[in-house]
């Protein structure tokens, strides 16, 4: 399933740890996607409102990022995902303007 997805989207990035079964990309379709590298499925799809430019993991493979574009009239914004328990929303916040 992984593979047949990297044929026909175009991503941004990816990212996984060294302790981690764990796969996350970022996506021009503005979804981000957790895999299970192992088996080659999608675990779960985090819907944005503009494309995903960067994805990554923090503390291990327990909380994953997602920041996506400044696109459409929608502001930049870094959302925050605690996987460990159902992939539950922390929350999201504006990145500081320089």
């Amino acid at each position: 399933m992984f593979a047949a997805w990297l044929r026909i989207n175009y991503f941004f990035f990816f990212h996984s740890t060294d302790t981690t079964t764990k796969l996350i990309t970022g996506s021009a379709d503005s979804s981000a996607k957790l895999w299970d590298v192992e088996h080659g499925t999608e675990l779960f799809t985090y819907n944005h409102q503009t494309s995903v430019r960067s994805v990554g993991f923090a503390m291990g493979d327990r909380v994953l990022f997602n920041i996506t574009d400044a696109q459409m009239g929608k502001p930049a914004q870094i959302f925050i995902f605690d996987i460990t328990e159902d992939r539950t929303y922390l929350f999201s916040f504006l990145p500081p303007l320089f």
